[in-house]
């Protein structure tokens, strides 16, 4: 990625932030604390990285466990990372957390399934669709596919 698709791609990001935040505060929220994909990626691959000459079934159970200490799925025997997560408190005091994903017209429909099968929320810029893409061809995804 280059410069300047970097830095779109950064304050895409951030306004994705804002969107959410401002959704959790309507909700009489208030968020706690933002994770970044560096740090959630740091915490997952580390002990992984780790154990790669484990036998495959002690490597996946282990894969199971890295992802449920962090919060995360495991899709057809990946752990995906959101873009972006932010922890919150909610009206009545539960901590909870949502985790963002800034989709492109460059994903890929079984990306974008998977994506949604994690639990991501997804936020999409308004000009990045361009109609004729088959990610957006999925009825039932694009519904949850919210638009910045």
């Amino acid at each position: 990625m280059n410069k300047f698709a970097e830095i779109a791609h950064d304050a895409a990001i951030y306004r994705m932030y804002q969107v959410e935040a401002a959704r959790i505060l309507k909700q009489q929220g208030r968020v706690r604390r933002v994770v970044l994909d560096y740090e959630l990626k740091k915490r997952v691959y580390s002990p992984l990285a780790k154990a790669r000459q484990l036998p495959p079934e002690e490597y996946r159970k282990l894969q199971h466990e890295v992802a449920r200490d962090n919060d995360l799925a495991v899709v057809d025997g990946k752990i995906l990372l959101p873009d972006l997560r932010i922890e919150y408190e909610t009206r009545e005091g539960e901590i909870a957390r949502v985790d963002l994903e800034l989709v492109t017209d460059h994903y890929k429909p079984g990306k974008l399934r998977d994506k949604a099968r994690a639990g991501f929320r997804m936020y999409r810029m308004a000009q990045d669709r361009s109609g004729s893409s088959a990610v957006w061809e999925d009825r039932e995804l694009t519904a949850e596919i919210l638009s910045l």
